[in-house]
């Protein structure tokens, strides 16, 4: 799934609760997994999470043990490059193994593609294209291969 949309509409809080859904059991309607986030831009905020959590399934997270629990299975890397990125998303099968993971979150695809490539310069625009399409069919091929849902983020 792309999420687009404009700075400050809340796209990472929609990626945040999805995560929050993932990681429910599936009693209450959750995924009852773990979650990859790739965060390039430092947005992941485990407060908004917990406050996510506490006011949407006040029910569920009545105990101090659930909400304190619950962050744990969501598995936060701060990727601030583009070959930091591509190389966590190489080293995804893995994870998605070990940690029952049930949801991939990347935001934002274009924050550090933005950083790095200057589309004016000659070369960069088919370098960024090349790396992006590297990263698309990694994910495309895990989506398919495990079955999860991915979550990309795009700002326009």
């Amino acid at each position: 799934m792309q999420v687009t949309g404009p700075s400050g509409c809340g796209k990472t809080q929609f990626c945040i609760m999805l995560s929050l859904l993932a990681t429910l059991p599936s009693s209450v309607g959750g995924l009852d997994g773990a979650v990859i986030y790739i965060d390039t831009e430092s947005a992941f905020s485990a407060e908004r999470l917990i406050e996510m959590a506490q006011h949407r399934f006040p029910h569920y997270f009545a105990t101090k043990e659930k909400l304190i629990s619950m962050p744990s299975s969501i598995h936060v890397y701060r990727e601030l490059t583009c070959n930091s990125v591509l190389k966590r998303i190489k080293s995804l099968e893995e994870d998605i193994i070990s940690k029952n993971v049930k949801l991939v979150v990347i935001d934002s695809v274009a924050s550090v593609v933005r950083k790095e490539f200057d589309t004016k310069l000659q070369g960069n625009l088919l370098e960024r294209s090349n790396l992006l399409a590297r990263e698309a069919s990694i994910l495309k091929y895990l989506a398919e291969e495990f079955s999860i849902p991915e979550t990309y983020i795009l700002e326009i």
